[in-house]
């Protein structure tokens, strides 16, 4: 019972610290001018406020710090120095817009240094395609593959109304249910976090959205699939 009090206490802290942050971060992004200019992906025909990544991250953070309960998720350090590495190459970027080449460079060292230094990898792929494990170069080629396709995929969706805050809400919502089914409880808190800072964004993000991630959302949440 106390680890499902936990997990519900962090996903509640996540929510709300992101959902009252969203209406400072609208009003800093009017006044900044940060729009997402409707074409041809988006479901609205009006310039909508970004940076709602910002939000979100606040959420993650702050529900993340302050319910650790005593459950230590291996790598989660890496995970949150990746998070944060990502989230300020995608706020540098809502601001004043990175190369393409930029961004790829950042996303690679982001994910080299989840593989290598916190040993998240594909090591098996349980007889896909006919395999099963697989050696160490091969494994970092094909996760860090798989990490950058993430990362830009989520990135394309984001023009769409609820879609990227959707699908990551459904999909760690999903994630912490399994991971509490199976006393997981550490890796249960973690997901419950990503989910209530991410529903929280959801709220203004459904048609018509008043708010869309931007690149700081999309690319810095998409470092916690790890």
């Amino acid at each position: 019972m106390r680890e499902l009090l936990y997990i519900i206490a962090s996903f509640l802290i996540a929510l709300v610290v992101s959902a009252r942050t969203v209406p400072t971060v609208i009003n800093v992004s009017r006044q900044l001018k940060l729009f997402s200019i409707p074409n041809g992906r988006s479901a609205t025909t009006y310039t909508t406020p970004t940076l709602g990544g910002i939000a979100i991250f606040l959420g993650f953070i702050l529900g993340l710090t302050l319910t650790r309960n005593g459950y230590i998720l291996p790598g989660l350090i890496f995970i949150i120095a990746g998070v944060l590495i990502m989230f300020f190459v995608g706020l540098k970027d809502d601001i004043l817009t990175l190369s393409a080449g930029k961004k790829l460079m950042a996303q690679i060292f982001v994910a080299g240094m989840l593989m290598v230094l916190g040993h998240f990898r594909l090591t098996n792929l349980h007889g896909f395609l006919g395999f099963n494990s697989i050696s160490f170069i091969p494994s970092l080629l094909l996760t860090g593959f798989v990490f950058i396709v993430f990362i830009n995929a989520f990135n394309l969706i984001d023009g769409i109304d609820g879609l990227s805050g959707g699908v990551f809400a459904i999909m760690f919502s999903a994630f912490s249910i399994i991971a509490f089914a199976n006393g997981q409880y550490n890796l249960a808190t973690f997901c419950a976090v990503v989910a209530g800072a991410t529903l929280a964004f959801l709220w203004f993000n459904i048609p018509p959205a008043r708010f869309y991630m931007g690149e700081t959302g999309t690319i810095g949440l998409t470092a916690t699939l790890a």
